[in-house]
């Protein structure tokens, strides 16, 4: 028997209707639909699945009697029919969420159910939804065996579901204290975020985890989340970090269920009309019915649970309520609990860095600091080195070959390399928040950096056309190959014109720090005020693009000298800086909104001061870059037009060639001289 008990919810439910007028015939009409939330929601999902196995904790909780409770336990939203999964027919969709009632300081209205204090259960629920139950006044409401001074070892896991403010209350005491080992956390992101916790979101899943267990360790104001034996974070529906013993001595390994394919709310992102309520109370469903269906003597897994209830989350918010068609809407309690036992999104499971150590599995050069999920299940002090194992791998059989790692897509490009995911997906929403942010008078100014032939337009023409739409306008213009300034009157009326069609133009000024950075002056009003003088005349270029591709710097950080003087510097340094202050490089810098470093299928270069000083060249391999041959293998099939439809196709090829071009020292001339040995094999 499962016991679910906790915080409950009248929830009134306003689906709008399309007769808008007494003499309309339209349909459907307008409904009004109420029934019990809050902590009835998990209890009636696991109901869905086995009525005899579940019963709840509170007494009288039907819709009669919740209407007398106060209005602080009651809420409304409006339901809008709009279009279905995949474009198909209309569904019941979130579209305002009208709120609860007013606050009341008032006894608790809930009553116990009979018959709980013989219960013996070995799995307990607790929604704490922050009305209430968690305080001393509805004590009385608390499973009898909670309080009781005798032992109960049929109990094995007390499951809580808890919501703002986190760790507070006297349950939260009660729970943490005696029962914190065979206590079960389970909060979602966005609630952690309005706790002033600093939670990176999109960026990369390795951010993601770096940040969460940094602010459970140090944030006064969730460290005593710590308390409890398993803590669970859900990132929307795309993830879950599992931490086992956040505040152990010896905690146990951390885990991560995740989307490998997108980032945090990507997928949202196409589903931006669907919207719904229960993702939380989906997930502790998943995880009480699996818990309690597993022997007591294996160690606890709580991955498949995790892969379940994310699963159905996602098809809470596809579904919504039901197909407008329906007789009554409604929240769908039997197809959600179909989903909770064969889910139908695919999630990868990884090992993570552990809570509580600064070290990470990847280990060596690689450093606490930074690290991978690819590198981390990859690598192992048997086999130290670059990812040689896993590029074979993913070039024989495909991405799917690598189904542990996180990977991110755009149009054309997939790349499993962290730093190139977090700028990518950075840039992304640089790109998004200009697109929908209504007219604007300054271009978007990006830069792209590499080395010679690393493929620096590539990336992000496919990051644009993504954004903007594959017919979108896409001008480029070599800066190099330009007579003067004259000439650059003819490439800015060529964007005007493109942006007077009402599209937003992709502008690529390529070589744009040719001739010692002549060119920089001539950019810079263009970037700040959005206008071009020609002769006598100003003219507006108009919402649009601009990204800058380097010829001569390597990376952001070193285009152009370092911003600071030093004492040892050269003369020559010294005239370097000069130089590149008058040429307006500082104030060309500080107009660019964001960049890009392409890495390339070369290992990642760093500058190094030692071999400068001796006279030798100042770029040298990054010991701690490990990724390099999955890039290999990644430009290999790309090449080899094995992508999409066919990316998991089946390469044939000699085995010694293969190693030949996944473990070549360097590519001289980067993805040129990759692409040009690859030609020979088509």
């Amino acid at each position: 028997m499962i016991p679910v008990t906790g915080d409950v919810v009248l929830d009134h439910n306003i689906y709008a209707g399309q007769r808008l007028t007494p003499d309309s015939t339209a349909s459907p009409g307008m409904q009004h639909r109420s029934r019990p939330g809050g902590a009835m929601l998990a209890y009636e999902l696991l109901k869905a699945l086995s009525a005899s196995d579940v019963a709840f904790g509170l007494d009288n909780v039907t819709v009669e009697a919740l209407r007398n409770w106060p209005s602080a336990f009651q809420a409304g939203a409006v339901w809008d029919p709009l279009a279905g999964p995949k474009n198909g027919p209309s569904h019941w969709r979130l579209s305002k969420n009208l709120g609860y009632g007013a606050a009341a300081i008032s006894p608790y209205p809930a009553k116990p159910a009979p018959g709980l204090d013989g219960m013996k259960p070995r799995v307990l629920v607790i929604d704490d939804g922050g009305l209430g139950f968690r305080l001393k006044k509805a004590s009385d409401c608390w499973p009898p065996f909670l309080m009781s001074q005798s032992e109960t070892p049929e109990l094995e896991w007390i499951i809580l579901k808890m919501s703002r403010p986190m760790a507070r209350g006297d349950l939260w005491r009660e729970l943490s204290g005696r029962w914190g080992e065979k206590l079960i956390v389970i909060v979602s992101g966005d609630n952690l975020r309005r706790e002033d916790v600093r939670v990176s979101k999109g960026s990369s899943w390795e951010s993601t985890v770096d940040d969460v267990v940094e602010e459970i360790q140090s944030n006064p104001a969730v460290h005593q989340l710590q308390s409890c034996r398993h803590l669970v974070i859900t990132l929307r529906g795309d993830a879950a970090l599992w931490l086992d013993g956040p505040g152990s001595k010896e905690p146990g390994p951390c885990r991560l269920v995740f989307d490998r394919e997108r980032g945090e709310g990507e997928w949202e992102d196409g589903q931006q009309d669907s919207n719904a309520f229960g993702y939380l109370s989906a997930v502790t469903a998943a995880l009480a019915w699996r818990i309690n269906g597993a022997e007591s003597a294996h160690p606890l897994d709580l991955v498949p649970a995790l892969k379940a209830g994310l699963s159905t989350t996602r098809f809470l918010r596809e579904y919504g309520h039901g197909p407008v068609k329906a007789v009554e809407p409604g929240f769908p309690f039997q197809q959600a609990s179909s989903h909770l036992l064969e889910p139908t999104h695919r999630y990868a499971a990884a090992e993570v860095r552990c809570p509580g150590t600064n070290c990470c599995a990847t280990g060596g050069a690689t450093g606490a600091a930074y690290w991978t999920i690819l590198s981390q299940r990859a690598r192992s002090d048997a086999f130290p080195g670059p990812l040689f194992g896993p590029a074979r791998r993913l070039a024989l059989l495909g991405p799917a070959a690598l189904e542990y790692a996180a990977c991110a897509r755009f149009g054309k490009l997939l790349t499993m390399d962290r730093r190139e995911i977090e700028a990518l997906r950075s840039l992304r929403q640089l790109m998004l928040s200009y697109r929908d942010g209504g007219p604007k008078k300054q271009p978007l100014s990006l830069a792209v950096f590499g080395a010679p032939g690393s493929g620096k337009s590539f990336g992000l023409k496919q990051l644009a056309e993504g954004v903007f739409g594959d017919k979108n306008p896409v001008l480029e213009f070599n800066l190099s190959q330009l007579k003067g300034p004259d000439d650059l009157m003819g490439a800015y009326h060529q964007v005007r014109d493109a942006v007077l069609t009402g599209k937003t133009p992709v502008v690529f000024w390529d070589e744009f720090d040719s001739r010692d950075y002549f060119w920089l002056q001539y950019l810079l009003t263009p970037m700040q005020e959005g206008t071009f003088q020609e002769g006598q005349l100003s003219h507006a270029i108009g919402k649009s693009v601009f990204v800058f591709a380097g010829g001569t710097s390597r990376d952001f950080s070193h285009f152009g000298p370092p911003d600071k003087a030093r004492q040892d510097d050269s003369d020559t340094q010294r005239k370097g800086r000069h130089d590149f202050i008058m040429a307006k490089g500082p104030d060309f810098k500080s107009r660019l909104a964001g960049f890009l470093d392409v890495l390339g299928p070369n290992p990642r270069q760093v500058y190094s001061d030692e071999t400068a000083g001796a006279g030798l060249d100042p770029w040298v391999d990054d010991p701690t870059d490990l990724d390099y041959p999955v890039r290999r293998a990644i430009l290999l099939r790309c090449m080899l037009e094995l992508i999409k439809e066919k990316e998991n196709d089946l390469l044939a090829i000699d085995h010694g060639l293969l190693t030949a071009l996944l473990e070549t020292s360097h590519y001289q001339n980067g993805a040129r001289s990759m692409e040009k040995l690859v030609s020979q094999m088509k």
